[in-house]
């Protein structure tokens, strides 16, 4: 019997596209990245649809059929959303704790914590590969970390400090926690110099791990009312210290997933404050539309090449408080 009240964001973090393809004899040539395959969903001769395996979202360029694994099964299945999703989590190992999900739950104003009640993104073994706090000791004292204008205080609420050994020595140890806050579900690794050897890459994080279903620091941010997103963990940090709730992407764009957790926020009003290159520069008038349909958004003009984090403090407090 189907439950009444079902874990969608739980269901859609854990699903994957490739066992559920499998589950319908649908078999790929790869397993990560964008694939394409006959569309079941109407008479389909040349492969017309495309599946991102790495966000779980899909799109027929024929029938223009689309949207993410949920949708995909209650379509092929013909069956409810919550129905697609006792399946998807039946295929795919997902455990539910019976944590009832908001987008099916009648609203409680009286409570106060995060909305998004996710417990687990990644597999256990995941987490312990992304989490090196469990087998090596952080040195909190690395004047990397004072060499970024970080202070003590900053470095112990956020459990940063820079590995001595593993696959992240040499290396500041940032965790990622989970909407809620409940878990660590992963770490990225950035090198810890300014000046990064030829070959070595400036950052690391898990196999496997999909920061596209995540925002850096959601769940210290998530009850503000005014928001700031930007790109990066460092300008988290230097807006965290100036006590201006700020969540990132983790690059420069925005997937559905991360859309979802923005919408679920307490956020009325948001800024944009990506970095001031080509990139960002796309990025924000890319995102605007969207971020446009469900809040008031204000986008600074920041110097040509600056970012968050490297600004003057003057200019970064301007450009967050005009």
């Amino acid at each position: 019997m189907t439950p009444q009240w079902m874990d969608f964001p739980l269901i859609r973090l854990q699903a994957n596209f490739v066992t559920v393809l499998a589950s319908y004899g649908i078999a790929l040539s790869r397993q990560q990245g964008q694939v394409t395959v006959l569309c079941p969903f109407h008479s389909d001769h040349t492969p017309s649809l495309s599946i991102n395996l790495d966000n779980n979202m899909f799109h027929c360029f024929a029938c223009q059929a689309g949207g993410d694994i949920l949708d995909f099964v209650a379509r092929i299945e013909n069956v409810r959303l919550v129905q697609a999703a006792e399946r998807v989590a039946k295929v795919c190992g997902v455990v539910l704790d019976g944590t009832k999900s908001l987008s099916n739950r009648p609203p409680d104003r009286s409570r106060r914590s995060n909305k998004t009640q996710i417990k687990r993104c990644q597999n256990d073994n995941m987490e312990d590969q992304g989490n090196p706090v469990k087998s090596s000791p952080l040195d909190i004292t690395h004047p990397y970390l004072f060499d970024r204008g970080l202070s003590s205080e900053l470095i112990k609420e956020f459990g940063l400090g820079v590995c001595s050994k593993g696959r992240l020595r040499n290396r500041v140890c940032i965790p990622i926690h989970s909407p809620d806050g409940s878990r660590v579900l992963g770490s990225s690794g950035r090198w810890a110099n300014n000046v990064v050897p030829k070959g070595i890459p400036k950052y690391l994080l898990p196999a496997g791990f999909r920061k596209s279903q995540l925002l850096f620091n959601y769940h210290r941010a998530a009850e503000a009312s005014h928001l700031v997103i930007v790109e990066g963990y460092w300008s988290v940090f230097r807006l965290h210290a100036l006590k201006v709730p700020a969540v990132a992407l983790m690059g420069s764009s925005l997937s559905d997933m991360q859309a979802r957790l923005l919408f679920q926020s307490k956020a009325r009003w948001v800024i944009l404050l990506l970095d001031a290159d080509p990139a960002g520069q796309k990025a924000t008038a890319d995102l605007l539309p969207l971020l446009s349909s469900k809040f008031f958004v204000h986008t600074p003009v920041l110097p040509d090449g600056a970012s968050p984090d490297d600004m003057a403090e003057d200019l970064l407090v301007e450009a967050v408080r005009s």
